[in-house]
């Protein structure tokens, strides 16, 4: 890091090699490719839409609504949630033979409803489970709307973000 002084103010930035950073944020896909439990093809492993659990879904609407459930506590209560958790035809969340259809039952389960309505099926649930969201509509999200004003300004001034996390007083 390097300090810096604008006459009126002390600064401490932190320096991070661009190079470097993507090979931190890959260290547990590197771990999971030496373990054996990662391909390299896309959209076949559990965190590049490869599991159904994992993946982005249609909504009624035509919006878009977004799964993550891998732990088995999480995807329990998806499937609850989803109102799929008494199917008795649905397959095993690692049966991989059988993704396909259990990403058609998920497909044509989220399909039925809205964004929002899903939204709210799973408002305060442990499920990983989030709406997506046009650009617009980020800063009046009921979880934007928890922060501080501060961070909603920046939503649209990435610019205040970046030197704000770059800068930080001495």
């Amino acid at each position: 890091f390097f300090q810096a002084e604008d006459g009126i103010r002390d600064y401490k930035v932190t320096g991070v090699q661009t190079c470097a950073l993507p090979i931190y944020l890959m260290a547990m896909i590197f771990g999971m490719r030496s373990a054996g439990r990662w391909a390299d093809q896309r959209g076949v492993n559990i965190l590049d839409t490869g599991a159904p659990w994992y993946d982005t879904y249609a909504t009624r609407d035509g919006k878009w609504l977004a799964l993550g459930a891998i732990e088995k506590k999480f995807y329990q209560e998806l499937l609850e949630r989803l109102g799929l958790a008494e199917r008795t035809d649905l397959p095993a969340q690692f049966d991989i033979p059988q993704w396909p259809k259990l990403r058609a039952i998920f497909a044509e389960t989220i399909s039925a409803r809205t964004r929002d309505e899903w939204d709210a099926v799973f408002d305060g649930s442990d499920a990983c489970v989030a709406p997506i969201l046009a650009l617009d509509e980020v800063a009046g999200h009921p979880h934007m709307k928890h922060r501080s004003e501060e961070h909603t300004s920046e939503l649209q001034s990435p610019c205040n973000l970046v030197c704000r996390l770059l800068l930080e007083k001495k």
